[in-house]
C-alpha cells in the first residue's frame, strides 16, 4: 500500500472515530450504512488531498 493510501485510511478512521464519539450529532446517523459512507467519503477526499501534496513533494 501506498504512503497516500495508508495516510488516508488513518486520516479517516480517526476522523470517524471521533465524529462518532460526540455526543451532539452522532445518534441520528449511526447506522452501520451511514457510518460506512461517512468513512468512504472522508477517505476518498483525504485520499485526494494526501496524493496531491505527495506530488509536489515527490
Amino acid at each position: 500500500m501506498n504512503r497516500p493510501k495508508q495516510y488516508a485510511i488513518d486520516a479517516a478512521k480517526e476522523i470517524t472515530i471521533a465524529a462518532m464519539s460526540s455526543t451532539e450529532s452522532s445518534a441520528p446517523w449511526m447506522s452501520d450504512e451511514t457510518v460506512a459512507e461517512f468513512f468512504e467519503t472522508v477517505y476518498k477526499k483525504v485520499l485526494e488531498i494526501a496524493e496531491d501534496v505527495h506530488k509536489t513533494e515527490g
